[in-house]
């Protein structure tokens, strides 16, 4: 039968798994890593379906593993992917996201539903490299992608990262943007010492916000279309071998 809980914290040194259906009127936190030790994934079993009825769902883990066809519903609470290591993280299904340690695929992105905000990586994260991921469906809400440990850069490949409500991207160092970025809220885009790059022609596009653009270091660009409603702020200098409109 199904697995009921007002509120549930599950905690393993050694990893996690939910092999049914699993309802919760409460927040759901999972550390399937406690102990920060080479094991601990989090795995959810074939045609389980994962829901927190608006409360709030934070999964810690050296990986996460859906095993089919899943539903992993935060409904308008906020919803957290946390690697509990120094990891690589890769998102879709593109070559330089499938071969990272910590890892969900376009499959596994198109399980999660929430109207919260979206949080994948921490302090811990060195890297996401974002490749086949177009997003939106049923992710309505905020995605906030966070590469701050030492050294810690994200990458986007994918065609066209666009987001149904606000979209930060955070490096501790090095942020690559090698496709167009678009969003229904504010944009906000941060990079380290190494600096921010978007490589070619590429637009960044908000129909309802404001786009900030911040890093230690330079912006370069070949060509950059800046859209939105409601200002543009660039906050270090920007060098481009194009136009800038």
């Amino acid at each position: 039968g199904n697995i009921t809980s007002a509120a549930l914290t599950l905690t393993a040194t050694a990893g996690v798994t939910i092999n049914n259906d699993l309802t919760s009127t409460g927040a759901i936190t999972v550390d399937a890593d406690s102990d920060d030790a080479t094991a601990g994934t989090f795995t959810i079993a074939a045609n389980v379906d994962v829901d927190a009825q608006d409360n709030a769902i934070s999964i810690t883990a050296v990986d996460v593993v859906f095993s089919g066809t899943n539903t992993f519903d935060s409904g308008t609470a906020n919803l957290s992917f946390l690697p509990s290591q120094s990891v690589t993280v890769g998102l879709g299904d593109g070559a330089n996201a499938t071969g990272n340690a910590f890892k969900l695929s376009e499959a596994e992105l198109d399980s999660l539903a929430t109207s919260g905000t979206l949080t994948i990586g921490n302090a811990s994260t060195t890297e996401i490299a974002v490749d086949n991921w177009s997003v939106i469906g049923t992710i309505t809400g905020d995605i906030t992608l966070l590469a701050t440990a030492a050294g810690g850069d994200i990458t986007v490949d994918s065609a066209t990262l666009a987001s149904a409500g606000a979209l930060t991207l955070t490096a501790n160092d090095t942020l690559t943007v090698s496709q167009d970025l678009s969003a229904a809220g504010n944009i906000d885009l941060d990079a380290g010492a190494t600096g921010m790059v978007f490589s070619g022609t590429r637009a960044v596009t908000t129909s309802a916000g404001t786009i900030d653009l911040a890093a230690s270091g330079n912006i370069t660009t070949a060509a950059l279309t800046l859209t939105a409603t409601a200002g543009v702020t660039i906050n270090n200098d920007l060098t481009s071998t194009g136009a800038i409109t």
